[in-house]
């Protein structure tokens, strides 16, 4: 493999990271706002359930001249619910802001277009790595060891990645593997 494919692959790394932190960060805004809107309703229901509760009998205590203690929790959950609702609106706005996210989009297109410019085979091995969950799919050989599993590699199969400088497969991960000292010798 030449080294500007090697270039490539490592640019499309860089990329693909990238989109998957943009892909984490929707999934925790996605949860957020799941644990928003059922807290929502949880105080929506108990509003509802202290307007139904009967007011207090004449009998019962007052905590003070203002009202029952039914009617100061009905306005305590009230104050509760519209901080909340702001709350969800806030949310609702930064989380519209990342679902139209323009740095996915054109991380995806930039993506396409390196992926493109590797050989279809380097390509499609990185691609079907990716969909196995190989993330990194490429990596390097550092001190013998694979960077993406940590476990040592066979001698040979070191040796052969620094001496022609290059992929070579993992054989506990099945990642692409490269030895990053092949890369700078030739950047003089």
């Amino acid at each position: 493999m030449s080294h500007s494919a090697l270039r490539i692959l490592l640019r499309l790394r860089v990329l693909d990271a990238r989109l998957r932190e943009l892909e984490q960060a929707e999934t925790r805004a996605r949860r957020q706002w799941t644990v928003l809107s059922q807290r929502k309703e949880f105080l929506e229901e108990l509003v509802a359930e202290e307007r139904r509760r009967p007011a207090s009998a004449p009998s019962e205590p007052q905590p003070d001249s203002h009202g029952s203690p039914s009617r100061a929790r009905l306005a305590a959950l009230q104050a509760e619910l519209s901080a909340f609702d702001a709350a969800v609106e806030r949310f609702d706005k930064q989380a519209d802001d990342q679902v139209g996210n323009p740095e996915r989009a054109r991380l995806a297109e930039e993506r396409l277009a390196v992926l493109a410019e590797l050989p279809a085979a380097v390509g499609l091995e990185y691609e079907a790595l990716q969909r196995a969950g190989r993330h990194p799919a490429l990596a390097e050989i550092e001190s013998g060891y694979c960077s993406g599993c940590h476990l040592r590699l066979p001698a040979q199969l070191a040796s052969r990645a620094r001496q022609t400088g290059e992929l070579v497969r993992c054989p506990h991960c099945q990642r692409l593997l490269h030895d990053p000292r092949c890369l700078g010798a030739t950047d003089g």
